[in-house]
């Protein structure tokens, strides 16, 4: 808890109250105060559903972290295919790749490829963490950086320039569902309009993972600001776009409540953090055009796919 919500809110003192405006690095709140309790060391009954998740998450962990050291021994000593085939993992061999690439299974890791570009050729696989959990990797070949040929970057940008015409037609096709959805007031129908699929799932929690969707606590997230029988504007999860539609709603149980709610409160405090930081570039931005910092080209902006370009 911040210094000036903490001060704010332990400066109440009777039930119902409320505070003044409290100004604060996430922004402005108003606080009021529902009940209070005396401080006491809580019993193990009351904070069990607490340490519980905790606890199995560290376990998890650990458990993950020990079969990854000894996938990574074994490796070392028997070879890096025996030591998957005994677990039953699969091998993946990749082409060659710079070091701000995002390869496929691995993403954005930056321990990965700091192994990977300080191992030589042939030597001792090495254990990298992943956003992911972990990779036992060994380098076979490199070669020195260099500006590829046009034959050699062919298939790249070919394959780029579709993926981001599919995606860009994905958007408008989710966005044009979206529109049909709430004009129909029915996003069944308005599915069969378009030619997508509609489907219903079980009651989910931002914990739960959907077929398709992802992760809850993703952008599929927005269902949890919806009521009953409101339809959302497009979501995209990456390779799908969807429209969601409330059918029904069931509240948490106080257990499940007591269990999520640190989870729910970091989650809060990291969209506050990142809406602060956007709010916070969207003024320095505006104030370094306003008094001639950045300037744009405006001629080069404007040709189709342009960037703006700042001095």
């Amino acid at each position: 808890m911040v210094a000036e919500f903490e001060q704010a809110a332990f400066g109440l003192q009777n039930k119902g109250q409320l505070s003044g405006l409290v100004k604060s690095q996430y922004g402005f709140h108003i606080i009021k105060l529902i009940d209070k309790e005396s401080a006491h060391t809580k019993s193990l009954d009351e904070v069990k559903a607490e340490i519980e998740p905790i606890l199995k998450q560290q376990k998890e962990s650990k458990a993950a972290d020990e079969l990854a050291r000894t996938v990574e021994a074994q490796a070392t000593t028997e070879g890096l295919d025996k030591a998957a085939a005994a677990r039953n993992l699969k091998v993946e061999t990749s082409d060659y790749f710079s070091n701000t690439q995002s390869l496929p299974g691995i993403g954005q890791a930056s321990d990965f490829m700091e192994k990977a570009f300080s191992a030589k050729p042939n030597s001792p696989p090495v254990l990298a963490r992943t956003p992911n959990g972990y990779a036992v990797l060994q380098v076979i070949d490199d070669q020195p950086a260099k500006t590829p040929t046009f034959e050699e970057a062919k298939d790249k940008v070919d394959k780029a320039f579709r993926d981001e015409q599919a995606q860009s037609l994905l958007q408008r096709k989710t966005q044009e569902l979206a529109e049909r959805a709430k004009a129909l007031h029915d996003l069944k129908k308005a599915a069969t309009e378009e030619g997508a699929q509609y489907k219903v799932s079980d009651f989910v929690t931002q914990q739960s993972q959907v077929p398709e969707l992802g992760a809850m606590n993703g952008a599929a997230s927005v269902a949890f600001t919806l009521g009953k029988d409101q339809i959302s504007g497009p979501v995209s999860t990456g390779r799908n776009g969807a429209v969601l539609n409330i059918l029904d709603q069931q509240e948490p149980s106080a257990e499940e409540f007591a269990k999520n709610k640190d989870v729910a409160r970091e989650r809060t405090l990291e969209q506050k953090r990142s809406q602060s930081f956007q709010l916070y570039a969207t003024n320095l931005l505006s104030a370094m055009e306003k008094d001639g910092r950045i300037k744009y080209n405006k001629e080069e902006q404007q040709q189709p796919g342009g960037l703006p370009a700042g001095s």
